[in-house]
């Protein structure tokens, strides 16, 4: 499945019972998402604020057609959302909620996987492309097009320093605390095939997580530019990381957010104003 042409084809939304999952369906349909349809077991055949509501993701991917799920399905119900999406033939499912244990979304992912299907999250933010769709919850406000890819492990952390920086961005991919699957490392590869030079800004969490997505982006795309937070509260974990990533093509970025001129391709520098100081 190609990520984009998933994207404008359309989406569902799993899970309107919860407050997260209304408010996820009227951020995309206010950003101009086209969404399909809605899935609330014992409200098929109704509406929600014009979105029809279908009972089984099955019924609303035969129906609809779509291949790419948000699902926002709160505590007990979260695994059985998931592995429905998978067994209706959904190839991607965006996980914005949480609320069950490790061990359990671990099993739940691979089920997942196992049916062919990749996932995001659980917990993540979801997918932006400016001006054309946001997928998800993540905040939009002030985040405008460009030639950066983002990959980030806190929306909010990455919110900030993507519009203080002033970068222009083709795509901006949340995927939480945790990365469960394969969903990530599937989807930049999609990216590094679009045939076009990116320049990729990983904002990270400053974990064992980062290592190992850090060392495929430094093997995917280059150049690549890394900010770890804890630099202040855990110095020796936070120079552990940054020593083990750099090199190959990969820079962490300091406090000041700084990229040395010279660095990158001028094209990717679009819409970037502490490139050029």
């Amino acid at each position: 499945m190609k990520l984009l042409e998933g994207l404008k084809e359309g989406v569902l939304i799993q899970g309107l019972s919860s407050s997260l999952g209304r408010y996820c369906l009227r951020e995309m349909v206010l950003y101009g998402t086209k969404v399909l349809g809605a899935v609330e077991p014992g409200r098929g055949g109704t509406e929600w604020e014009g979105i029809p509501v279908f009972d089984t993701v099955r019924e609303a991917q035969g129906r609809t057609g779509a291949r790419i799920s948000v699902v926002s399905v709160m505590g007990s119900g979260l695994i059985d959302s998931l592995i429905e999406a998978a067994d209706a033939g959904i190839g991607l499912i965006i996980c914005i909620s949480g609320g069950e244990k490790l061990p359990r979304l671990l099993w739940a992912t691979r089920v997942v996987e196992q049916y062919g299907s990749l996932m995001l999250g659980p917990s993540c933010g979801g997918i932006l492309i400016p001006n054309l769709t946001k997928v998800g919850i993540l905040p939009h406000y002030g985040v405008k097009g460009g030639r950066w890819i983002v990959v980030s492990r806190s929306a909010s952390l990455a919110h900030t320093i993507v519009t203080s920086m002033g970068l222009g961005i083709s795509v901006w991919i949340d995927v939480g605390e945790e990365i469960l699957g394969r969903g990530i490392y599937e989807i930049l590869k999609e990216l590094r095939g679009g045939g076009e030079s990116h320049g990729v800004l990983y904002l990270a969490a400053g974990d064992e997580v980062d290592l190992e997505l850090g060392e495929f982006l430094k093997g995917t795309f280059s150049p690549s530019f890394a900010y770890i937070p804890g630099r202040e509260i855990d110095p020796g974990r936070y120079w552990e990381i940054s020593s083990a990533l750099r090199g190959k093509g990969f820079f962490v970025l300091g406090p000041d957010l700084k990229i040395p001129q010279g660095l990158m391709p001028d094209q990717t520098l679009e819409g970037s104003s502490r490139a050029s100081t």
